[in-house]
C-alpha cells in the first residue's frame, strides 16, 4: 500500500476494476512517435546496479521505497478530457490496489478477483498490454481463498523488480517471479496469510534478494528470497501483530538496512545477512503506514500511536517525537529539510526533518490513501477523488497546480523520465509533457490520439 501496498483503511472505499484495453491503431501510432522511456540495461550480475535502479521505478514509492526520484521530471499540468499532456489511457483488466512499477519500456501491475489472479505488463510508450500471466498451479497454494475486505482485495501488494525479473505476491500467499517476457521463473506459496482485511505489504528488492514483509494475525516473518531461484536465504521472526506497512531500504556507508514498520516494533535489518541491528517499540493500532528516510534518519508514525524520527546509525536513537495529525494509510516522504505527512481526512503537514517542528500545513477538500512522491523538487500527491495536487517540496506552502483524472485514485504514482504513471480505479494513465508549440504529440492524428478504439486481446502466458 502506499495503499499503496499498505492499505488497510482503503477497505472502506475501493471497489472493483472493469475490463477494456487500448486500441491496436493507437498503440502502433504511439510506438512510432512517443518519446521513449529510459532504456532497460541488461544486468551483468543477475540484478541491476543501484545507479541503474534510480533511473526507473522498481518498487512501491520508487527506488528503495522512499518516494523520491533523483532523475525524473514529469509534467505539472494535464487535462484528461482533452488529452493535453496525456500520452495514453488504458483500462486495467482486473481490480487491484497495487501501484505501477516501471522498468525501461515496461509497466507492471497485478489484478485479481475471487477466481483468478494475474500479472500484467503494459508497454510504456503506448499502453498496449504486452502480456498477461495467469497465476495458476503454484505449489502449496490454498484450496480455499482467505477472506479479504473488498477494498483491499487479493492484489493489494505492489510488485518489485531487480532489473532482471519481476516479482508479485497475492493475498493467497502465492509468490512468484517472472522474466520480462512474462515467463514464469519460479513460484511458491508462503503460509496462509491469516490477516484482517487481507495481505497488503509490498515487495522490495536489494541486489539479488527479494524481501518480503509478512506480518500476520498469529506471527510475523521477514523473508529474504533468492531472486533467481525462489529459495529462502533467511527468514526472521517478527513478534508483531497484523501490519500492512511496506519495508524500505536505507543506504549508508556503515551498511545498508532493510527497515520495516510493525505493531509495535520498528526494526532495522542488516543487508545482506538480515541480522537485527536495532529495534524500537513505538507503534500501535492498525499499522499501515510505511517509513520514510533521509540521510540515515528514519521517519515513521501511525494514528493512535505516535510519529518518531530515529537515527539508524546510533541504534535507533530517538531524535524527536510528534503526536499531532498522524497518518493512517498514506506514507510520509522526506526531501531535504522537509517531511510531508498526508492524512485520510485531507490535512497535509510539512515538518522540519531535523526538529519535527511544523513548517506549514494545508487542508485539502479530499483525503489521501496514495502516498506522495517527489520529483524535480516537486511533490505529487493524488487525493481519493482522483485529483493530483502538485506543490514544491519547500519549507513554505508553494502550490503549483492540480489536475484531475476523472476517477478515484488510491495508488501511488510512478515517476520515470519525463513521465508520470498513475493507476486509477479503472484505468492506467501515462502523463507526458507535449512538445512546445505542438498540439498533441508529433505525428499523431486526432483519431490516433484518442484513448479508446477496439480493445486489444492480451497475450497470455
Amino acid at each position: 500500500m502506499g495503499f499503496d501496498a499498505a492499505a488497510v483503511l482503503r477497505m472502506k472505499y475501493q471497489s472493483a476494476v472493469s475490463l477494456s484495453v487500448v486500441s491496436a491503431v493507437f498503440c502502433q501510432t504511439l510506438l512510432v512517435f512517443a518519446v521513449a522511456a529510459p532504456p532497460a540495461v541488461k544486468p551483468a550480475a543477475g540484478f541491476a546496479a543501484y545507479t541503474e535502479m534510480i533511473k526507473h521505478w522498481p518498487s512501491l514509492r520508487g527506488p528503495d521505497g522512499l518516494g523520491v526520484s533523483p532523475t525524473a521530471d514529469p509534467p505539472t499540468a494535464w487535462d484528461v478530457a482533452s488529452g493535453s499532456n496525456v500520452l495514453w489511457k488504458v483500462a486495467v483488466p482486473k481490480a487491484g490496489s497495487n501501484s505501477p512499477i516501471v522498468w525501461g519500456h515496461q509497466i507492471f501491475l497485478s489484478g485479481a478477483d475471487a477466481t483468478t489472479r494475474a500479472v500484467y505488463c503494459f508497454d510504456a510508450d503506448s499502453g498496449a498490454v504486452l502480456w498477461t500471466h495467469a497465476v495458476t498451479g503454484v505449489p502449496g497454494a490454498p484450496t480455499t481463498l482467505p477472506e479479504v475486505e473488498s477494498g483491499t482485495g487479493y492484489a493489494a501488494a505492489t510488485l518489485a523488480t531487480d532489473g532482471e525479473r519481476v516479482y508479485a505476491i497475492f493475498a493467497t500467499g502465492e509468490l512468484l517471479a517472472l522474466d520480462f517476457d512474462g515467463k514464469r521463473v519460479w513460484a511458491r506459496s508462503l503460509p496462509a496469510p491469516d490477516n484482517p482485511y487481507g495481505h497488503a505489504s509490498s515487495l522490495i528488492t536489494w541486489q539479488d534478494l527479494l524481501l518480503v514483509q509478512y506480518d500476520r494475525s498469529e506471527s510475523g516473518t521477514l523473508y529474504a528470497v533468492q531472486g533467481s531461484t525462489g529459495e529462502t536465504v533467511w527468514e526472521k521472526d517478527r513478534f508483531s501483530d497484523p501490519c500492512w506497512s511496506s519495508p524500505i531500504v536505507v543506504r549508508s556507508p556503515a551498511g545498508d538496512q532493510l527497515v520495516a514498520n510493525g505493531n509495535p516494533t520498528i526494526a532495522g535489518y542488516a543487508l545482506p545477512a538480515g541480522d537485527v541491528v536495532w529495534q524500537a517499540d513505538y507503534m500501535g493500532g492498525e499499522v499501515a503506514v510505511s517509513p520514510a528516510a533521509s540521510s540515515g534518519t528514519v521517519f515513521v508514525g501511525n494514528e493512535y500511536a505516535t510519529f518518531v524520527a530515529l537515527d539508524t546509525a546510533t541504534g535507533a536513537q530517538l531524535l524527536w517525537e510528534n503526536d499531532e495529525d498522524l497518518p493512517e494509510v498514506a506514507s510520509p516522504v522526506a526531501s531535504g529539510k522537509t517531511l510531508m505527512v498526508p492524512t485520510s481526512y485531507g490535512l497535509v503537514t510539512c515538518w522540519d526533518t531535523a526538529t519535527g517542528n511544523t513548517l506549514w500545513e494545508h487542508e485539502f477538500d479530499e483525503g489521501f490513501y496514495a502516498s506522495p512522491v517527489v520529483a524535480a523538487g516537486r511533490v505529487y500527491l493524488a487525493d481519493m477523488s482522483g485529483v493530483m495536487h502538485i506543490f514544491e517540496a519547500a519549507d513554505t506552502w508553494r502550490p503549483i497546480g492540480s489536475s484531475a483524472f476523472g476517477e478515484p485514485v488510491t495508488a501511488t504514482p510512478a515517476c520515470v523520465g519525463k513521465r508520470l504513471y498513475v493507476r486509477g480505479k479503472t484505468h492506467l494513465f501515462c502523463i507526458e509533457r507535449e512538445p512546445e508549440g505542438n498540439p498533441g504529440h508529433p505525428g499523431l492524428t486526432p483519431l490516433s490520439r484518442k484513448p479508446f478504439l477496439e480493445p486489444l486481446q492480451p497475450k497470455r502466458r
